[in-house]
């Protein structure tokens, strides 16, 4: 009669939470994460800046940049929209449009391609993993947590704040993106390579 091995306590445990193992899957704090968001987000922004003034407005809509400048500034002096024009419309659309993808591709595929995290969770030795499994997260969690934090960032900011403010209610520190996702963001150097598949018994 073979007893239960350290491999079967493992696999047990692998479920619930990861906490307690010994191991560097330590909850990521709010003030960690939310200060690796605002360092993404200024990523972002310089990104989104580049990429509009230096492709977006000289190669398809030259000579909006001035027409999109007097439109802020008029909105500034009188508090109204000027008179709705076609083709700055049509650039405002486009621009709102490459902010919504730029922000998705970042958040869902940067993680795999950066350890496990994006670049301000890795400035603050943050990564993303599997909530069930452990490990470096799917890329389909990974998908699901962009659509939902993309979406309150982009549209729904008010619940950015609820989605954060969640995290308070469970040990593992996980928001509304990591429950869909099935991920937890915790405390640990990047994931080099997914060793576990080599390292698993035949």
């Amino acid at each position: 009669m073979t007893e239960p091995g350290p491999e079967s306590d493992r696999l047990s445990e692998e479920p619930t939470d990861r906490t307690g193992r010994g191991d560097t899957s330590i909850p990521a704090g709010l003030p960690s994460r939310l200060a690796a968001l605002l360092l993404d987000l200024i990523l972002l922004l310089l990104l989104f800046t580049f990429f509009v003034t230096q492709v977006v407005f000289p190669v398809w809509f030259p000579g909006m940049t001035g027409e999109l400048l007097d439109a802020w500034e008029h909105f500034q002096d009188t508090g109204e929209v000027m008179p709705e024009d076609e083709r700055l419309q049509r650039a405002l659309n486009t621009i709102n449009l490459i902010s919504f993808f730029l922000f998705f591709l970042y958040f869902a595929f940067v993680p795999r391609l950066a350890g496990g995290g994006t670049l301000g969770q890795r400035v603050f030795n943050l990564r993303i993993e599997n909530s069930d499994r452990g490990g470096p997260a799917n890329q389909a969690g990974l998908v699901v947590r962009a659509v939902i934090k993309t979406m309150c960032l982009q549209v729904l900011f008010p619940l950015l704040t609820l989605l954060f403010l969640l995290a308070l209610t469970n040990p593992r520190r996980r928001t509304l993106h990591d429950r869909f996702g099935h991920t937890v963001v915790v405390r640990g150097p990047a994931f080099r390579r997914d060793r576990s598949a080599d390292s698993s018994p035949s």
